[in-house]
């Protein structure tokens, strides 16, 4: 066996043995953004894509920008769209979690102070893999108003 071929072994078995450690998951987390708020609004949705190479979930979510931030659902129920909390999110290993207006989001209650274009927030995701909990830095870029359309606020 050549030396690169042992390295690539004993990675391979060092990344098993990291597996059924109950280490926290390698999370990732892109194209994160927030929605700019209008003036006296005090509510804010962050959207992003999550992906997870071990089973996780994303069980709370910490933010300067505001007082509470919360994993929410937005979905339709006999004809009627429902939005509510939920208590963690679930990141299926390998498959990307998008939160995005009109589903999955994270919602910033009692702002601190309005949310405009060209700004960056900071969050913090606290996720849970194998009993493992582990912090995982954010930061979002502040978009106007009608950047996306489906979730203007609630």
């Amino acid at each position: 066996m050549t030396i690169s071929g042992r390295r690539s072994f004993i990675a391979a078995i060092a990344a098993l043995a990291w597996a059924g450690s109950g280490q926290a998951a390698d999370v990732s987390v892109s194209d994160a953004w927030a929605r700019a708020t209008m003036p006296g609004q005090k509510v804010a949705g962050v959207y992003m894509t999550i992906t997870s190479a071990a089973p996780a979930r994303v069980v709370a979510v910490e933010t300067p920008a505001a007082r509470v931030a919360e994993i929410h659902e937005m979905r339709h129920e006999d004809g009627v769209m429902k939005m509510r909390r939920m208590e963690g999110l679930a990141l299926p290993a390998g498959k990307p979690v998008a939160l995005a207006p009109g589903g999955f989001h994270i919602m910033l209650t009692d702002i601190r102070e309005p949310l405009a274009a060209g700004q960056e927030i900071a969050l913090t995701l606290v996720v849970e893999a194998g009993g493992t909990r582990q912090s995982i830095p954010v930061k979002a870029p502040v978009k106007a108003v009608g950047a996306a359309a489906g979730h203007e606020h609630h």
